[in-house]
């Protein structure tokens, strides 16, 4: 604590700014706290097994506290108010105030995403996507090899009629029946086997999935393994006593993860629905594949990574915007502003509903909305005396500025789709947050400092 005290007595004495913020207690109670939550998740998610990984109480548990940890921070800056301290301070400041209250609002935003992080870290170490397929794979071909000989493999039995009457290939899955126009038009390579009966008449033996019904796990190419299932095929079942050790061994391995429920996906191949095989249910590949893919879940895909990110960073970033907003405006123009946002929302949705707009118009009117809030903004430089829809045009020129880049790619997207519309929404969030850096570094600032020098 003394520590904590000669810090924040310096930055009083040399830094009154940063002090207001207190940005040191506030990031080491976040440390501390974040730490012992990853701990915590950590050991918890590596011992859990069966148990729900994704730990849906501690989350919502978890943004409750955020939002009573970040209110306890409000408090703290309205009970040191020494923020305002407008005309003298230099335009860097601002900039300065909002990456420390980005840090701090982020510090303790970042709470509910812990047991997911955790959940990862501690599955990881143990566990990987590509190790899981391969033992996916081998737990598979061993239980065919110890069920089925090429002799005694199933396949499915169609019966395939040429008939010049059609002009169509006609199928009948049911009754495993199938009419084509001619004898070109048997898709060959759908079939092991193909025997002629007559003239008109041909028999195929089909490959049927082995794989179970719910086998769709997030992991490799079901099409694929079923083609190694009957590739693999043995001529006899040898080794039988060191096949069924290794397959034991594999169930073993994940057999704990297993929460008795296996959600299950659709195997369509060759266009008909697949049914259980026998050796799903005697080697127990199901229950196998479930605790695979409870596993799975665990494991934060790229794609995974990116939703967290941008879910905190902008959750922290608009919070920031608000709280910077609010800690240079008056408080009767910020709750102005509120309000104001909020009728204007309920008008621009009553327009849009009743008139049908499409997309281009409504990102139009967005896009008049914003520049002219801007402009409104703007004439701040040349005011004489504080005015509350100027500030109102100043908040939200500030808060919604990110959102510019974006509107401009759907106009674009929605005029020219051209394929390119992911990258540039991409493109145009970055292009956003650079806008509003730059903004805050050298035009906004300025007039926020101008706006409540003003007199009222």
């Amino acid at each position: 604590m003394k520590f904590i005290h000669k810090i924040q007595h310096y930055l009083l004495l040399h830094h009154p700014l940063i002090w207001s913020t207190r940005i040191v207690p506030t990031l080491i109670f976040s440390g501390i706290v974040s730490v012992i939550l990853f701990v915590f998740f950590y050991f918890t998610a590596a011992t859990a097994g069966s148990a729900s990984y994704a730990f849906p109480a501690w989350v919502s548990f978890l943004g409750l506290s955020s939002v009573i940890a970040i209110i306890v921070y409000l408090i703290y800056l309205l009970r040191f108010n020494q923020f305002k301290h407008f005309g003298s301070l230099h335009w860097s400041q601002f900039f300065l105030h909002f990456l420390i209250l980005f840090l701090a609002l982020g510090s303790m935003i970042i709470w509910p995403f812990i047991p997911g992080l955790a959940a990862h870290a501690a599955t990881t170490t143990e566990h990987t996507i590509p190790e899981m397929e391969a033992d996916l794979e081998e737990a598979y071909i061993l239980a065919v090899q110890l069920e089925y000989t090429k002799e005694t493999m199933p396949y499915r039995m169609v019966n395939i009629q040429v008939s010049d009457s059609v002009s169509d290939i006609m199928t009948d899955d049911v009754n495993n029946h199938i009419i084509v126009p001619s004898e070109e038009d048997i898709q060959r390579e759908r079939y092991v086997k193909l025997e002629k009966k007559s003239e008109t008449e041909y028999i195929g033996y089909e490959q049927i999935s082995l794989l179970c019904a719910e086998f769709p796990y997030g992991l490799g190419d079901y099409e694929g393994l079923n083609e190694q299932l009957y590739q693999n095929v043995q001529a006899d079942i040898s080794n039988k006593e060191t096949k069924l050790a290794r397959l034991n061994d594999i169930f073993a391995k994940y057999i704990r993860y297993y929460d008795g429920n296996v959600r299950k996906g659709t195997i369509d191949i060759y266009g008909y629905d697949n049914t259980e095989s026998t050796i799903c249910t005697n080697y127990k590949l199901s229950e196998m594949g479930g605790a695979m893919q409870n596993i799975n879940d665990r494991i934060l895909s790229d794609s995974d990574w990116a939703v967290y990110l941008r879910f905190w960073f902008y959750l922290t970033l608009y919070s920031t915007l608000l709280l910077l907003i609010f800690r240079y405006m008056s408080p009767r123009t910020f709750l102005w502003t509120l309000l104001f946002t909020f009728l204007l929302f309920v008008f621009t949705m009553i327009i849009t509903l009743s008139s049908g707009l499409g997309e281009i118009s409504i990102f139009s009117v967005m896009m008049f909305y914003y520049l002219l809030f801007l402009g409104f903004a703007s004439t701040i430089f040349f005011s004489k005396s504080r005015n509350v829809f100027q500030g109102i045009a100043l908040n939200l020129s500030f808060f919604f500025l990110p959102l510019l880049p974006l509107l401009l790619s759907g106009i674009v997207c929605e005029i020219n789709d051209n394929g390119n519309c992911d990258t540039y929404i991409q493109v145009s969030e970055f292009v956003g947050i650079g806008l509003l850096l730059i903004s805050t570094l050298v035009f906004h600032s300025r007039l926020f400092y101008r706006w409540y020098s003003l007199p009222e």
